[in-house]
C-alpha cells in the first residue's frame, strides 16, 4: 500500500487523475466535539478501492502543510464517502446508506473511538483506520445499488444535511442558563443539530453535544433558547394532526373524514354525536392504544381497525416466511421481534420516508426565500420566517397538506412561547 500526503501540485494531480467514477472510499475526519457545519475536516483519507493506495488530503493537521483550503475537488466527483452530508459531493454515494440499506452491521473504529485528529500522529491515524478503509473498499467493490439505497442517498441524506446546515439561532444568555454549553455555540450564536437515520425503523434521532433536539423539554422553559435569526422574524411550528391514523388509512384504503379524527372515532366508541372533553381525550387514548397495540375484538366491527388487524396478521405471516417486510416507499428491509412491533416499525418508516419527500419539496420552495425550515420532529416542522415573507408559511402548509393531511399552525418569538393561529 502506497501512502501519499498531498502537499504539492504534482501530488494533487496524481490524486485527481485517479479520481475516476466510484474509484475511491473517502473518510473526512472532523473533531468530534465540534459540529461539522461549524468547521472543516482536519483531513480526508482517500483509499483507491482498486490499487488500495491511500492519499491524505490535509487541511489543518499539525504534521501537514495545509494544502487544501477547501475540498471543492469533490464537488463533481463520484466516490464513496463516509458522512457524505458534510462534504459537497452530490454525485457521490454515502457509505452509511450503503451499509444500512444492505443490512451490513460493520463497526468502524472511526465511530467507536474518536481521536483528536488534528494532533494525533498521522502515521497512527492511517494505521488505526486502515481496517475501516479496507472493509469499506470491499463493500464498495461488491455493492449492488438498490431502491432503498437510492432513496437514502438522493433524498434522505441531502434533505437532512440541508436541515442541519440551516442551524438554530439561540439567545446566548437563555441557552447558557438551561444548557450551559458555550462550546456548542458557533458564530453568530447558532447551534446545529445532527440527524441519524441509522435506526431500526429509519426514523432519525437528532442529538448533538448531549442535547436531544427531537425531544426538547416542553415544560422547563429551555425552548425559550431558540429564536428567529431575523430582526422582527418569528418561529412557526406546523404540526400534523392525527398523522399516523391518516397515514395508516392510506395503507388500508379506508377514507377518513377531513375533520377531527378523534371526534369521528369517539362517536363510534361512545355511540353518541356530541362528546364531552373527557370523552374526546379518552377517544385519543383508545385510538392510539389500538394502533400501537393489539386490536381487541370489540373494536373489529369498525372497518378501520378490522383492516389494520388484517394487515398486521398478513405482515407477520410474510415476515415468518421471508424474515423481513419491506418499507412502503423505498423497499427497505424491516425486522422486528413481534407482530405489533413490526407494524409500528412499518408506520414509523412510512412516516419518515413521507416526511423526507415533503421536506425536500419544502426546501425547494425555500431556495428563493430567506425563510427556511430549521427543525424536523417526526410530525412537526419548525420554520424560521423572515418578517417580509409571511406567505412562506402558507406555501409550506400547502405542501404538507397534500393528499388530505391536516396541519395546525403555531407561532411565537421563541420555540417555547408559541400560540395556535388560524390561517
Amino acid at each position: 500500500m502506497l501512502v501519499t500526503i498531498i502537499e504539492s501540485v504534482d501530488e494533487a494531480i496524481i490524486f485527481k487523475n485517479q479520481l475516476s467514477d466510484e474509484n475511491f472510499v473517502i473518510f473526512p475526519l472532523f473533531e468530534s466535539d465540534v459540529h461539522p457545519f461549524c468547521t472543516s475536516p482536519v483531513l480526508l483519507l482517500a483509499r483507491n478501492i482498486n490499487s488500495e493506495d491511500t492519499f491524505v488530503l490535509p487541511h489543518s493537521h499539525s504534521e501537514c502543510l495545509p494544502f487544501f483550503d477547501n475540498f471543492d475537488i469533490l464537488n463533481t466527483a463520484k466516490c464513496f464517502i463516509l458522512d457524505k452530508k458534510y462534504l459537497n459531493s452530490p454525485e457521490s454515494s454515502d457509505l452509511d446508506a450503503m451499509m444500512y440499506s444492505s443490512n451490513k452491521n460493520i463497526v468502524l473504529n472511526i465511530h467507536t473511538k474518536p481521536l483528536s485528529w488534528s494532533t494525533h500522529p498521522l502515521y497512527m491515524i492511517i494505521d488505526y483506520l486502515d481496517r475501516d478503509l479496507s472493509q469499506m473498499a470491499e463493500l464498495c467493490r461488491n455493492f449492488v445499488k438498490n431502491e432503498s439505497f437510492v432513496f437514502l442517498n438522493t433524498i434522505t441524506n441531502p434533505t437532512l444535511a440541508e436541515l442541519e446546515k440551516n442551524g438554530l439561532k439561540v439567545d446566548r444568555e437563555v441557552f447558557m442558563k438551561y444548557f450551559d454549553r458555550e462550546d456548542l455555540l458557533c458564530k453568530n450564536d447558532f447551534v446545529f443539530t445532527q440527524y441519524n437515520y441509522l435506526t431500526s425503523t429509519g426514523r432519525p434521532s437528532n442529538r448533538f453535544g448531549g442535547i436531544n433536539f427531537s425531544a426538547l423539554n416542553k415544560t422547563d422553559g429551555s425552548r425559550e433558547s431558540f429564536i428567529s435569526r431575523f430582526d422582527g422574524g418569528e418561529l412557526y411550528l406546523l404540526d400534523y394532526e392525527s398523522y399516523h391514523p391518516r397515514l395508516i388509512s392510506k395503507l388500508i384504503d379506508v377514507e377518513l373524514p377531513a375533520g377531527s379524527i378523534h371526534e369521528y372515532f369517539g362517536r363510534l366508541y361512545f355511540n353518541k354525536l356530541d362528546l364531552t372533553p373527557d370523552e374526546y381525550e379518552e377517544s385519543k387514548k383508545i385510538t392510539f392504544r389500538l394502533i400501537y397495540g393489539n386490536i381487541t375484538d370489540e373494536y373489529k366491527s369498525i372497518e378501520y381497525f378490522k383492516k389494520i388487524d388484517d394487515m398486521i396478521e398478513s405482515m407477520w405471516e410474510q415476515y415468518q416466511n421471508l424474515g423481513y417486510v419491506r418499507s412502503v416507499i423505498s423497499g427497505l428491509k424491516l425486522h422486528a421481534s413481534s407482530k405489533t412491533k413490526l407494524f409500528n416499525y412499518l408506520i414509523q418508516n412510512y412516516e419518515t420516508e413521507m416526511n423526507m419527500i415533503i421536506l425536500q419539496k419544502i426546501l425547494n420552495v425555500s431556495k428563493t426565500m430567506l425563510s427556511k425550515p430549521i427543525l424536523y420532529t417526526y410530525d412537526a416542522i419548525l420554520l424560521d420566517v423572515h418578517p417580509d415573507e409571511s406567505s412562506y408559511v402558507n406555501s409550506v402548509r400547502d405542501v404538507m397538506e397534500t393528499d388530505g393531511f391536516k396541519v395546525k399552525v403555531y407561532k411565537g418569538k421563541n420555540y417555547n412561547d408559541m400560540g395556535h393561529i388560524v390561517m
